[in-house]
């Protein structure tokens, strides 16, 4: 059975992007942040979410740590549910610390 996002997400066009709630992603965003590089805070909270179809589901998040920065993520949950972060990047004109 797929989870919810992922059932969320086949309702949208196929090969696009859909917003979804950042709670439904939480596991995903979880994922980044143990990936993104050391030194950095945990998450705070999502602050937008979207998810696209693929061979799984790409989820792109846009994550707010505690420590203030914030990152552009993009984790890749394959079929047999597990997960490789495909992309991070500090969010335009913020610091990351």
């Amino acid at each position: 059975m797929f989870p919810v996002p992922v059932l969320a997400a086949a309702l949208a066009i196929v090969g696009g992007y859909a917003p979804v709630d950042p709670h439904d992603v939480l596991p995903m965003a979880d994922f980044a942040v143990r990936h993104l590089p050391r030194g950095h805070a945990r998450l705070r909270r999502i602050e937008r979410a979207e998810t696209q179809v693929v061979a799984g589901m790409n989820v792109r998040m846009r994550l707010r740590l505690r420590d203030g920065a914030c990152w552009q993520a993009t984790v890749w949950q394959k079929l047999d549910g597990t997960m490789e972060l495909t992309a991070r990047q500090p969010c335009a004109g913020r610091t990351v610390r």
